[in-house]
């Protein structure tokens, strides 16, 4: 990839992370949660689906080692372990087109980050959505301990909430519908 490109990719990622993290309120309080809970902030465009996934350390050495044997994530070893997060990273949710033709939206960019007060940011770019609504599972939530919670907020490319829903063990997936009209319901 040619500098130029890498760069504005860079500074488009970062972009995202600015705007999320203004529309959640800003600020450093902002982004610490519990060591237990995964967010994503889901964006849909009519070209793109972009995702911003923040885990604490403690959360992303459960993504490791699903036992929860694994140490958390620290800074020092984050550079050592990063390919080992990118291969996990793109397992971490799994997103369809739901409509007449459903089918897997691809995953077609990832970049990882620290981000403050011990945390990951994963940086998940799919292809177009294109159905009338975009389901969504975590399918991690199904092979670790109960007790592990992913928050999951969906807007489209004006920054409408489409939906939203905690994902727990037992229902680790969502539907959301997203074409004109839709009602923002969000069904499990």
């Amino acid at each position: 990839m040619s500098a130029p490109r890498e760069f504005n990719r860079l500074i488009g990622w970062l972009g995202v992370a600015l705007v999320l993290l203004v529309v959640s309120g800003g600020g450093p309080a902002a982004c610490a949660h519990d060591v237990r809970e995964m967010t994503v902030d889901v964006r849909v465009h009519p070209d793109r689906t972009e995702l911003v996934v923040v885990v604490s350390a403690h959360f992303a050495g459960v993504m490791l080692d699903e036992s929860g044997g694994a140490p958390a994530v620290t800074a020092d070893a984050f550079v050592a372990l990063h390919p080992r997060l990118e291969a996990r990273g793109r397992q971490l949710c799994v997103l369809r087109s739901v409509g007449a033709e459903d089918r897997l939206v691809p995953l077609t960019d990832i970049d990882i980050l620290q981000g403050g007060r011990d945390e990951l940011v994963f940086f998940l770019r799919y292809g177009p959505v294109g159905g009338e609504a975009l389901g969504l599972a975590v399918p991690l939530l199904e092979r670790i301990d109960p007790g592990y919670v992913v928050s999951v907020r969906v807007v489209d490319a004006k920054r409408r909430l489409l939906g939203a829903q905690a994902l727990t063990r037992g229902a680790a997936s969502l539907t959301v519908p997203i074409v004109a009209g839709a009602s923002a319901a969000v069904k499990g």
